[in-house]
């Protein structure tokens, strides 16, 4: 599977291409700003869906980034707290108790085919031959 297969692709810029607004592990947002430009034709994904939005007769209410982000605070507050640390209103919990006795194991068994563009990698289907051959060798 891949974009060969897709009916629309929407050129997105990468994380690094745009100014924007992610969520860490801890939940808190954090902003993130643009450190280079994307390549060609490719745009923030509030832009390609604003732009969607008017060829479908359904006109999103933001024209500007900042317009955005006002509407998104305004019915989400806590994305507006960017790099807080709020105290946790968790209490102890859990138990003490033993931890069983288990083999934990990846479930990545090829770790050079692990998405459509590493199956398509020349250089990873070379690593994974290399792989293969040493582990038949063993």
């Amino acid at each position: 599977m891949g974009a060969h297969v897709a009916d629309v692709i929407l050129p997105g810029a990468a994380y690094t291409e745009k100014n924007c607004t992610y969520v860490n592990t801890e939940g808190r947002p954090q902003l993130l700003k643009q450190a280079v430009f994307p390549p060609g034709e490719a745009k923030e994904d509030w832009k390609i869906l604003r732009a969607f939005s008017d060829y479908v007769n359904c006109k999103l209410p933001f024209d500007s980034l900042d317009t955005l982000r006002e509407k998104i605070y305004s019915d989400f507050p806590h994305f507006e707290d960017t790099d807080i640390i709020k105290k946790s209103k968790l209490s102890k919990f859990g138990r003490k108790g033993k931890i069983n006795d288990f083999e934990m194991k990846s479930p990545i068994t090829n770790f050079y085919k692990t998405c459509s563009i590493s199956r398509a990698s020349e250089t990873m289907s070379l690593c994974n031959e290399k792989l293969n051959s040493k582990i038949a060798a063993e």
